[in-house]
């Protein structure tokens, strides 16, 4: 478990292959952050829209080269590259933004590896020096899905490995971190996310940020 600090700085990362949710999600928290003044929120985004949206006071955002989904693949939207080379390219942007920007606090949105395992190299960089969470919703997929993508991603032993915290987006009168975990997860998994989870507002609450 890193050394809890200030949290200063918030790096925010969301993979984005096709809609705005995610980044409307990470706008929203980091609208929540940037209440309390002094401190810088980052996000990165392989939206790249982002750059059409207000931004909150002291937060800007890097966008990576975008993907998109073919036929339930990921594909480069645009960039004329191989997608293992947009991957990597992306990885190495991912890496040197957060190695030097030295966040707090990082914010991972749904998958723990990112695409293609393309957060690791970061992950590794920040190990100890940081409070890293992974976002989730209260329900991700169908349950036999759900499970099958997780086997495949390496979820539960990257959540072991490299994870902090994490945290469920529903509201407590909605779902309790458990049950939601059950639904979305399958009954294997609960035991993980219960181990890794915190009440959201000590994470995303400026005024619970030293928690």
């Amino acid at each position: 478990m890193p050394v809890v600090r200030a949290m200063q700085r918030i790096a925010l990362y969301s993979h984005d292959s096709q809609g705005l949710g995610h980044l409307r999600r990470n706008l929203a928290i980091a609208e929540a952050f940037s209440r309390t003044p002094g401190r810088a929120v980052l996000l990165l985004t392989g939206a790249r829209e982002a750059g059409v949206f207000s931004m909150p006071p002291g937060t800007d955002c890097l966008s990576l080269p975008a993907l998109h989904k073919a036929e339930g693949r990921y594909a480069p939207r645009s960039l004329g590259l191989e997608l293992g080379e947009v991957i990597d390219l992306r990885s190495d942007m991912i890496r040197a933004a957060l190695t030097r920007f030295a966040p707090d606090l990082l914010i991972v949105d749904k998958h723990p590896l990112g695409v293609h395992g393309e957060m690791e190299p970061a992950l590794r960089a920040l190990a100890g020096n940081a409070r890293v969470v992974l976002g989730l919703r209260e329900v991700l997929d169908d349950p036999a899905v759900v499970a099958r993508e997780w086997r495949r991603e390496r979820t539960v032993e990257s959540i072991h490995e490299h994870y902090d915290a994490v945290p469920m987006s529903a509201p407590a009168r909605t779902c309790g971190s458990s049950r939601c975990a059950r639904r979305s997860a399958g009954a294997s998994t609960p035991r993980v996310l219960a181990e890794h989870t915190w009440d959201a507002v000590s994470i995303f609450d400026p005024e619970h940020a030293n928690v």
